[in-house]
C-alpha cells in the first residue's frame, strides 16, 4: 500500500490532525454508537457505484478509517482507491484493515483542500462525514474543483450528518449524489438548500430530490 505525506505547517491543520490522530483506536466504535442505521448509512454511499470488474478510480476525501471502501469493494472488486486524510493514524488504521488490498490502495496523508485533483481523473469521488468541517467559503472551489475532476458520466458522492438525537445519535443523514452531466439527487431530504446551490454553481447539474 503506497503512501505520500502533504501535510503543511498551517496550526490549525496540525490541530485538527493531532485531534483525530487521538480518536483513531476509538474512531469506529465511537461511529458505530453515533450513527442511527451505521450498516446501512455506509452501504448508501456505495449504492450510486455501479457494479463491474474494471479497475475504476476512486477518490475518497476525508477517509478516515475507510469505513466506506469495504462497500465500495464489494461492488468494485478493482477499485484503484486514492485515500486521502489529515490523520496518520486513522490512515495506519485504514492500510491494517485492507492489507489484502495494499496493491489497490494509495494514501495520502494531508488536507483533502491541499490535494490537487487531477482534471477528469475519477470515475467516482467520495467524501464521509468530513464536508461538515469546511466552511461554506472554503466548499465552494473545492466543489468546483471536484466537478473538473470526475470523468465524463463520473458521479461525486458526499454523506453528512445533519443532527443529533439526545445529542448522542444521529437521527437523519444525508448522501447527495452530484454528476457531472447527470441530475444530482440525494436519498434523503437532510441536505440544505444552501448546500445544493453551492454544488450547482461548480457546474453540476440541476439538483433532483429524490
Amino acid at each position: 500500500m503506497r503512501g505520500a505525506d502533504m501535510t503543511n505547517d498551517v496550526p490549525d491543520v496540525e490541530k485538527m490532525a493531532d485531534f483525530f490522530d487521538r480518536r483513531a483506536a476509538s474512531y469506529e466504535e465511537h461511529m458505530r454508537w453515533s450513527v442511527a442505521g451505521f450498516d446501512d448509512f455506509y452501504r448508501n454511499v456505495a449504492e450510486p457505484i455501479g457494479r463491474t470488474e474494471e479497475p475504476i478510480a476512486v477518490l475518497d476525501l476525508g477517509c478516515g478509517t475507510g469505513l466506506e471502501l469495504a462497500f465500495i469493494f464489494e461492488k468494485v472488486l478493482n477499485a484503484q482507491i486514492t485515500a486521502v486524510d489529515l490523520s496518520q493514524e486513522m490512515l495506519a488504521k485504514l492500510s491494517e484493515k485492507y492489507a489484502d488490498k495494499a496493491g489497490q490502495i494509495v494514501l495520502i496523508q494531508g488536507s483533502f483542500l491541499e490535494f490537487p485533483i487531477e482534471q477528469e481523473r475519477w470515475d467516482y469521488i467520495v467524501s464521509v462525514m468530513a464536508m461538515h468541517h469546511l466552511t461554506p467559503e472554503e466548499k465552494l472551489p473545492l466543489y468546483h474543483t471536484i466537478h473538473k475532476g470526475l470523468k465524463p458520466g463520473g458521479l461525486y458522492i458526499e454523506a453528512t450528518m445533519s443532527s443529533l438525537r439526545g445529542k448522542r445519535r444521529n437521527s437523519s443523514r444525508g448522501i447527495m449524489v452530484s454528476g457531472r452531466e447527470t441530475p444530482m439527487q440525494q436519498t434523503e431530504p437532510t441536505i440544505s438548500t444552501s448546500r445544493f446551490a453551492r454544488i450547482r454553481s461548480s457546474g453540476f447539474s440541476q439538483t433532483q430530490d429524490s
